[in-house]
């Protein structure tokens, strides 16, 4: 019980920081005075707050602690993600600052797992595979004359590197599905075409997020 306690509250300041942050990286980002405050008003914050709290409360209990390593990791990687998810949202860019404290967290992280023993080839192929699979798949479209962002790219980069090759993958699956019901959702409301351009930072936060708390490796597991 006080594993949850402690949790809600550190996602409740959590959120607090993050959505102060993304404040500032959209003013710094934008010009436009309602985009600048798009994220400065009540019913904002409160379900900013709620959703921080509550995501800190499944990853512990999907991790059954909360001061495991990968408890921690995840932690960190679902507070980076929202706030990406956020501020791609409203202004259609990733600050590399996010990006690079999901680099560092990882690297972090590895390092520690090397502390405990873990191979160092298992611990180091499945990051850089997940990378340079990340960055491949999101450069494919550019080869067709398919604009995709920059900022598109080194995330999906990123969080091959962060969650390796598999559970990348599992991430992109899930941020296909999404897209495609909201591309349902624009012809069918005639509200958008195929060329209705998207942020895609969203759509893979979710991804990430939903991959963290079900990783179909351990469902197939418990399934088998």
């Amino acid at each position: 019980m006080l594993d949850y306690i402690a949790g809600a509250i550190l996602g409740l300041l959590a959120g607090v920081l993050f959505y102060r942050l993304a404040i500032i990286q959209i003013a710094k980002r934008t010009a436009d005075s309602l985009k600048k405050d798009a994220l400065k008003k009540t019913a904002v914050l409160i379900p900013w707050l709620v959703v921080y709290a509550l995501l800190f409360l499944v990853i512990i209990w999907r991790e059954k602690s909360l001061v495991s390593l990968k408890t921690v990791e995840y932690l960190i990687y679902t507070s980076v993600v929202l706030n990406i998810a956020a501020v791609d949202y409203l202004i259609r860019k990733i600050p590399n600052e996010l990006l690079l404290i999901l680099l560092l967290t990882k690297i972090i992280f590895l390092v520690l797992s090397f502390e405990r023993g873990s191979s160092v080839f298992d611990m180091v192929m499945g990051p850089l595979v997940g990378l340079a699979i990340g960055f491949f798949i999101f450069s494919i479209p550019s080869m067709f004359n398919i604009l995709i962002g920059a900022g598109d790219v080194k995330f999906s980069a990123t969080i091959g590197f962060c969650l390796g090759y598999l559970l990348f993958f599992q991430a992109m699956v899930i941020m296909a599905i999404i897209m495609l019901l909201f591309l349902v959702y624009l012809l069918a409301t005639k509200k958008g075409t195929l060329k209705t351009a998207t942020a895609m930072g969203p759509y893979l936060s979710i991804g990430v997020v939903l991959t963290m708390i079900f990783p179909m490796s351990e469902m197939l597991t418990v399934l088998g």
